[in-house]
């Protein structure tokens, strides 16, 4: 009877979640199970699904478009103070081929500072399309700068 009563709670509670996704008028579908960025805000984007700059937008309130390479100058065109030091929370921002990264660069979430030079971060499409990882980067080596958000 428990274990019923708790299959009877995880129905409801994913039956909301299907509602809270289509409520905005959207038809949005779940991918095995899991939810899509903003599923429960009113907020859209263009970016697209797996790429890193559609990962940190689901993390952080991205009021900016573009590739990865192009949000360090279009976020301080937005007014988002930016700058050279790792701060947890903020957006780190690859230039094309900087760190390993794509020819379009990479953005990653940081999660913790460790030294001005090392910091954890999490982040998508780095070991694959819409694979999401968490890596210690132990360099600025590429990196184009902090976009800080809060």
């Amino acid at each position: 009877q428990q274990l019923q009563g708790l299959l009877a709670q995880i129905a409801v509670a994913e039956g909301k979640q299907v509602a809270t996704v289509t409520m905005n008028g959207l038809a949005t579908a779940t991918t095995d199970g899991a939810l899509p960025p903003f599923a429960f805000g009113p907020r859209m984007d263009d970016f697209a699904w797996g790429q890193c700059t559609w990962y940190v937008a689901s993390l952080v309130d991205v009021t900016w478009g573009g590739d990865a390479w192009e949000w360090i100058s279009a976020a301080a065109a937005r007014g988002k103070p930016e700058g050279m030091a790792p701060k947890p929370g903020a957006i780190v921002v690859w230039s094309p081929g900087g760190g390993g990264s794509s020819a379009i660069g990479h953005v990653a979430y940081v999660e913790t500072v460790v030294s001005p030079t090392s910091f954890l971060i999490d982040e998508a499409n780095w070991e694959g399309l819409g694979v999401v990882d968490k890596r210690l980067i132990s360099s600025l080596d590429g990196v184009e700068g902090f976009i800080y958000t809060s």
